[in-house]
């Protein structure tokens, strides 16, 4: 009995020390939601890229939106994010969630030149004829109708649980981070980037009675920065009001964006074509015969009225009259008229 009782001590402890060593496999980042050491604040990637703005790419297969919603009940909240330069598919996601108690955020108002009203872009939304319980828009860094968003959040009914959803790069951590920041939470800050892949699994975040879940960037197979370097992001990416670019345009007459772009004019009547990008890109008007980026991969578009070019993510092109255009570039795919 004594060696008995030796030998079910000696398990007990051993029992104890797996327990502990469960407990520092199982700690997450509070930042991107990745297994960390326990004796760690943050794991070094998130550090890199708080404190040196230093990127490392990671292969995720977290931002599925199937594994995602597995996950969700049909009494919690889904909050939606969703850039306002990436309107593209929403109605298609919306379909897949499990429950109508959802609130499409559309973030980013501040890159949007203050002549686009939020009624026009509501109004533009609701003719999809979207499931949705609420439209709010939004911008982080203004502070724009956030505390409006945390009260429509309150007055929705749900058990708690709040999920944040939404493709790569559409400010969805930065959303809970503002939200908790205005709620005076002392939780760490979530980090953000705007390269695909940050946040690597589901964050929980708890204010007051409620439960906060960030879950990784939704990374549709289309979306243009699957086609672009780190460098290439960063200098496409939008951080300030866009000041539009118009320019009047006929026949045999070619625009370059940056060299990543080229556009071919073909119709035989004079038009305008105005550019909403990022307001550093170089645009270039060149003849129809300059040779320049016509080895890339083209697509023709016969283009009705009322209609824009839209590359999620990286521009939209008004154009008033209906014409023919030819776009050379690496990543036609991820080019659809709106």
């Amino acid at each position: 009995p004594l060696y008995d009782e030796k030998i079910s001590n000696y398990v007990i402890r051993q029992k104890k020390i797996f327990s502990k060593k469960v407990d520092i496999m199982t700690k997450k980042c509070p930042g991107c939601g990745s297994t960390i050491d326990n004796n760690l604040t943050i794991c070094e990637r998130c550090f890199k890229i708080k404190n040196y703005s230093e990127y490392t790419y990671v292969t995720s297969n977290k931002g599925n939106l199937n594994k995602i919603i597995s996950q969700i009940k049909k009494n919690d909240l889904i909050i939606y994010t969703v850039s306002l330069l990436s309107l593209n598919n929403i109605e298609n996601i919306i379909k897949k969630f499990p429950t109508n108690n959802i609130i499409l955020v559309l973030t980013k108002k501040d890159i949007l030149p203050k002549s686009v009203k939020d009624k026009k872009i509501i109004d533009y939304i609701k003719n999809k004829n979207i499931k949705i319980s609420h439209i709010e828009i939004i911008s982080s860094l203004k502070n724009y109708n956030i505390d409006k968003l945390f009260k429509t959040i309150e007055d929705c009914k749900s058990n708690g649980n709040i999920y944040f959803i939404g493709n790569t790069n559409a400010g969805k951590s930065t959303l809970i981070n503002k939200l908790l920041n205005n709620q005076g939470s002392s939780n760490n800050p979530i980090t953000c980037s705007l390269f695909p892949n940050t946040t690597l699994d589901k964050i929980e975040i708890k204010l007051g009675n409620k439960t906060f879940y960030d879950t990784p960037g939704l990374i549709e197979e289309n979306n243009v920065t699957n086609y672009l370097d780190s460098q290439t992001i960063k200098k496409i990416n939008i951080k300030k009001e866009i000041k539009p670019k118009t320019r009047k345009v006929s026949q045999n007459k070619s625009f370059i964006i940056d060299n990543l772009l080229r556009i071919d004019y073909l119709s035989n009547i004079e038009n305008s074509l105005t550019f909403y990008m990022n307001n550093n890109l170089k645009l270039e008007s060149v003849s129809l015969k300059n040779p320049r980026l016509t080895t890339l991969p083209s697509t023709t578009i016969n283009l009705e009225a009322k209609k824009d070019i839209v590359i999620d993510d990286f521009l939209f092109i008004k154009i008033t009259k209906p014409c023919k255009i030819k776009i050379y570039s690496n990543f036609n795919k991820t080019i659809y008229e709106r």
